[in-house]
């Protein structure tokens, strides 16, 4: 699963990452990508940044492959457990999104939810593509 967030605020969207197709799950959720003029990336490198720099990244730039890749994406994101024990600092209800490893069809979404309880006891929410709170 790609990873992105809109925040509207007074009818601006606000974009957080732009995770691969986040253009086309905008037009989806009737957000309008000319009224776009904010975009926060929360970290560099190819899965928040996919739809932004695709161009640079398709012409042959890099050249790693894909078991690298995968490993860098994965030790460069906070794992679950630790983000639960960030939240249980006080936060009422945890959303998690933006879930590494995304293609890994046996991490159910009770996994995480596992996951983050090791230490969160208060609401915990997956996201999910255009999941509205």
């Amino acid at each position: 699963m790609s990873s992105a967030q809109v925040i509207l605020v007074n009818d601006v969207p606000y974009v957080v990452d732009c995770a691969n197709a986040v253009a086309r799950q905008l037009v989806s959720a009737g957000v309008a990508l000319a009224k776009i003029r904010h975009v926060f990336v929360t970290h560099h490198h190819s899965d928040p940044n996919a739809d932004y720099g695709t161009c640079s990244s398709s012409r042959g730039s890099f050249s790693t492959n894909a078991t690298t890749i995968r490993k860098h994406i994965i030790d460069s994101h906070t794992p679950v457990e630790q983000v639960g024990e960030v939240a249980a600092a006080g936060v009422k209800t945890l959303v998690l999104s933006h879930l590494v490893p995304a293609d890994d069809e046996r991490l159910t979404e009770q996994t995480w939810i596992d996951l983050a309880r090791a230490h969160f006891k208060g609401q915990i929410i997956v996201g999910r593509d255009l999941m509205e709170l």
